[in-house]
């Protein structure tokens, strides 16, 4: 049994954003002579996963995801508008299969991501009182989305491997 599973831990930042409008021609929307609007959203991830091979072709692979997500958005030509948020941790799971045929380095493997529900706590400031920004700090839920993941290798000649991936992640 133990031949059978094998283990990994993955770190890596599933999901981001960096906007930065400064570089904007004079009098475009995103700009003032208060300064230009920027997005900053940033994320990670430490995924431990365990693999069991059920038979030299087919394998299931599942695992638990801890995610971290915080931003931060400054628009300065909406009355000096500014949001902080601290970053906010959860946690989701993977499940996948796959199938490989190691003598021609085959390798399909299917695998899905479940949605991960972040409360993350945030402060909305201006520099000129305004109704939609009472200054105040808040917790909004934020929802990174499921994905699923399909990957794909295979050995094509001596010493050549032709390898791809798709992921689908529907943002709304």
């Amino acid at each position: 049994m133990k031949d059978n599973l094998s283990l990994s831990l993955i770190i890596d930042q599933p999901f981001g954003a960096s906007v930065d409008y400064g570089d904007a021609d004079a009098g475009y929307y995103t700009t003032t002579a208060g300064g230009a609007s920027t997005a900053e959203v940033s994320s990670s991830a430490v995924t431990a996963v365990a693999r069991y091979s059920i038979d030299s072709n087919f394998s299931v692979h599942g695992g638990v995801r801890y995610q971290t997500v915080e931003a931060a958005v400054s628009k300065p030509p909406v009355a000096g508008y500014e949001i902080d948020s601290e970053a906010n941790s959860a946690t989701g799971y993977l499940v996948g299969v796959a199938y490989e045929r190691p003598e021609i380095a085959l390798r399909v493997a299917l695998t899905y991501n479940s949605a991960i529900s972040h409360d993350i706590t945030a402060t909305e400031t201006c520099n000129v009182a305004q109704s939609f920004c009472p200054g105040t700090t808040a917790v909004t839920t934020v929802e990174t989305p499921e994905s699923f993941n399909l990957e794909f290798q295979s050995g094509v000649a001596a010493n050549t491997l032709v390898f791809g991936s798709i992921r689908y992640a529907k943002w709304t």
